[in-house]
This record gives C-alpha cells, structure tokens and sequence, in this order.
C-alpha cells in the first residue's frame, strides 16, 4: 500500500510540473512577446544629476534627440534600435541600455549593458547609430532609454533618458 502511495504521489509531481512547464510562455518585463509587432519612438531628454545626497543637483546637459525600436528585418528574435543624439560633449563614446519600466525606473536592462554598442559623439557633438540587439520588439509594456556618461551603467551615470512609446499604424 506504501509503494502504491508514493507511486501515485510521484506520478502526481511529474504531471503537475510538466503543467507547469508546457504553460509557460514568452515573457520580458512587462511585454508579451509577438514576433515582428510594433514599432516604438521616443524624444531623449536630459536628466538631472544623480548623486544619492540630499543637495542639489548641477543643471542637466543639453542632451536631445530621438530613439525608435522595431523589429528587425525578417528575423523577429532581433529588434533594430536607432539613436540620433545631440550633445554638448565631443569626441567620446557613451554608453547606453534598453531598460524595462519608465525614465528613472531601477530596472536592470533587458540585456546585460556590454550588449549595446556604445554611440560614438563625433566632433559636432552628434552621434547617429542603428543597431540590432538580441531581444524580440514587445507589443506592450514600458521602456525607456538610458544614456549614460562614459563607459558606466551606474544610475549615478544617467545623463539622459528617452521613454519609448508603441507607435500605432
């Protein structure tokens, strides 16, 4: 009767888990993940110095710009992200990352930061790219667009920001 219990529980285990596992499903962040959907844009905004003390900050940088996000080509695992920026630095990379959530959020990017490219400012303080990342381009949800100064990806490194917004048809 012992062994005809702990078959059964067993039995039990296997069933639940493998409902368990053919019930998951395709999800980053917020995002339900739909291949080739959407197209999303954003403005880049400066952002105010972030130091974690109570004093204030220095004036934010004139950085601007804009950001969109599609999917890429015919391959819909990829997402294609092109940037134009303006600064009033020159001749420098910086960094940046696709991040989950809105400007400010403490979300970690959806991929690790070195999978971004860093944008090349050139020497009229513009920097222009297009560059496809590993992630497949969301239908819903919230994302934004960190830039930071250097090569950091520290939230204390945030210069500026571009909130995505789904563009529709």
């Amino acid at each position: 009767m012992q062994r005809f219990a702990r078959v059964a529980a067993t039995g039990m285990l296997v069933l639940s888990l493998g409902a368990c596992a053919s019930s998951a499903s395709t999800h980053t962040g917020d995002s339900q993940q739909t291949p080739g959907s959407g197209r999303w844009a954003g403005t880049i905004r400066a952002t105010p110095a972030r130091t974690g003390e109570v004093a204030p900050t220095k004036p934010a940088a004139a950085y601007q710009g804009s950001v969109s996000m599609r999917p890429w080509e015919d391959d819909t695992s990829r997402t294609s992200i092109s940037i134009h920026l303006s600064t009033p630095e020159s001749n420098r990379s910086i960094s940046w990352a696709l991040v989950t959530g809105r400007c400010g959020a403490i979300e970690a990017p959806v991929l690790p930061v070195n999978s971004f490219e860093p944008l090349e400012i050139g020497s009229d303080g513009r920097g222009e790219t297009t560059t496809h990342i590993a992630f497949q381009t969301p239908t819903d949800g919230s994302y934004h667009i960190d830039f930071y100064s250097g090569n950091s990806a520290r939230l204390t490194d945030v210069v500026a920001c571009a909130e995505m917004k789904r563009m529709t048809r």
